[in-house]
């Protein structure tokens, strides 16, 4: 179980609205079979709710919905966006590193979050990653930095 899975990590070059990078992180869960369309639905609905409280600071999101049918597998989509993106039209919510949880239960995304935990309280990790120019850039930082 790895927070970054090269084969749903996309660097997404035009500019999108918020609504459209939810549908894009959940796009590359359910080509992998990790999630259905369900969980954009869950993601809307929390988000009208509650807000963009997923955007855990400026720059970087935990994009993630209540746990779930709608979630098949533990694991997490990446997008790269080369512009901010502001969420739910709320100033202080934009983000850049948009990552994408799909948690069947309420235990099986401890890990994620844990990797999520040891890469982005890394101030060097975070400041460099909100910095790459493109998706090759960011999966040599995650090399660098990844625990061993």
């Amino acid at each position: 179980m790895k927070l970054f899975d090269e084969n749903m990590m996309e660097w997404v070059e035009e500019k999108k609205d918020w609504k459209e990078i939810v549908h894009k992180g959940v796009e590359l869960l359910v080509k992998e079979k990790k999630a259905t369309w369900e969980l954009e639905n869950k993601i809307l609905e929390s988000t009208s709710q509650y807000g963009a409280y997923y955007v855990l600071e400026k720059g970087i999101a935990l994009v993630h919905g209540p746990a779930g049918d709608h979630c098949l597998e533990a694991a997490t989509s990446t997008l790269i966006l080369k512009d901010e993106v502001v969420f739910n039209n709320q100033e202080d919510k934009t983000a850049r590193i948009i990552i994408t949880l799909s948690a069947p239960d309420s235990t099986s995304h401890i890990g994620f979050i844990q990797q999520f935990g040891n890469y982005f309280m890394n101030e060097e990790f975070k400041q460099q990653a909100l910095k790459v120019e493109s998706m090759s850039e960011f999966l040599e930082l995650i090399k660098k930095y990844e625990v061993k």
